[in-house]
């Protein structure tokens, strides 16, 4: 009976110690991956083996259940012999001149507050209030950064935040984190890119355009392959300025290094076509059969056609007779036969013009088709000078 009432009596103690600060076992470098992974501050209890407060806050504060809960919730916790391995280190980094200290940190290293002497269960709930002052962490990374600092960690960690708070600054530390990692190519600094990628004219682009295979393994190929079209449409439809033609070549085949010159040629084509700019639109189609040769009689025709009528120079109207000559073996229709006409006439070639136009007439008369507008382009051909 004794004996049970003895561990009634220990229990509230023992229950208090339960939830008091868990100080972490391990590492401080494995305690800032820690921090990091939950997005939390660490506490660092900066004693010595000698110090008379430390012992008396180990034994009446740090095994509060109160403090415990605030704590354990809010922070990682560690403790620091400011006298051993790291201590002396960190004392000079952060200024320690009085034991006990106690440092509240970002997971980088930051110092965000700090308060030194024995402390009271009120006075350090207070100052784990302070230390989670979003303010308070803003000010010391601005502080951090505007003494020049520019430690990877530090600034991944920076990014985000400035990030999160929509403060435009972020662009600019993006650039600046990266500029500290010798791998681009990482897992984390992958996902970083991709993260922070928001337009064409970017380092972060050209990378992933020219590394997209290192992508694919995170993010999918289709979810790459749709990031970057509709960037690169935005650039080219929504941008202001609208960037020249030029610039959209470079883009396309950096974007699409292997199909894109054809792309850049396709949007030539449509921007001639639409401005209605024929001798520059001629040449574009010149360029796209050269590394895209076609032997589809229907575009051929197409050409064939526009050439006919917006085009004067003798040269590209001899590719034109070419296709036309070329659509009348496959489909030797009517319409067919009056552009071949209409092109051996508009480069000279008289007798091969009234041919290909009777041609057409017998066609028509054996299908039994209307041949009006072919009988009026013989007459007209013939009537031309020899």
């Amino acid at each position: 009976m004794k004996q049970f009432l003895f561990i009634l009596f220990l229990f509230p103690f023992a229950l208090e110690a339960q939830y008091g600060i868990d100080f972490s076992s391990k590492n401080f470098e494995e305690v800032q991956k820690e921090a990091k992974a939950a997005n939390k501050l660490i506490f660092v209890d900066g004693y010595t083996e000698w110090c008379e407060p430390c012992k008396l806050m180990d034994i009446g504060v740090f095994t509060s259940q109160r403090v415990g809960i605030e704590y354990n919730k809010q922070f990682i916790s560690y403790k620091m012999d400011m006298e051993k391995g790291m201590g002396p280190i960190m004392g000079v980094r952060y200024g320690v001149s009085v034991i006990p200290t106690f440092l509240f940190l970002t997971s980088d290293g930051t110092l965000v507050y700090s308060i030194s002497g024995y402390q009271g269960e009120e006075e350090l709930i207070s100052a784990a209030q302070v230390a989670l002052n979003p303010g308070r962490k803003e000010t010391a990374w601005d502080k951090r950064y505007n003494e020049g600092d520019r430690k990877g960690d530090f600034l991944l960690n920076y990014v985000y935040h400035k990030y999160e708070n929509q403060d435009p600054i972020y662009t600019r530390l993006v650039n600046e984190y990266l500029e500290t990692q010798e791998d681009w190519g990482s897992e984390s600094n992958v996902k970083f890119i991709y993260n922070f990628l928001d337009n064409t004219d970017s380092p972060l682009f050209d990378y992933m355009a020219a590394n997209k295979t290192n992508f694919y393994k995170s993010f999918g190929e289709e979810k790459i392959t749709k990031t970057i079209d509709v960037l690169v449409n935005n650039k080219m439809y929504n941008s202001s300025p609208a960037p020249s033609l030029e610039e959209i070549g470079v883009l396309l085949n950096k974007a699409y290094p292997e199909d894109g010159a054809k792309r850049y040629l396709d949007i030539r084509l449509a921007r001639f076509l639409k401005e209605g700019n024929h001798k520059d639109y001629a040449m574009a189609v010149m360029e796209y059969l050269e590394l895209n040769p076609s032997t589809d009689t229907k575009e051929l025709i197409s050409y064939a056609n526009y050439f006919n009528t917006n085009v004067n120079d003798p040269t590209l109207l001899k590719y034109a007779v070419d296709w036309a000559e070329n659509g009348v073996a496959k489909n030797p229709s009517m319409d067919n036969y009056r552009l071949l006409t209409d092109l051996y006439s508009k480069t000279g070639e008289r007798k091969k013009a009234i041919k290909a136009c009777k041609k057409g007439i017998k066609l028509a008369k054996k299908t039994k088709q209307d041949s009006t507008f072919l009988k009026a382009l013989l007459k007209s051909v013939k009537a031309k000078k020899k």
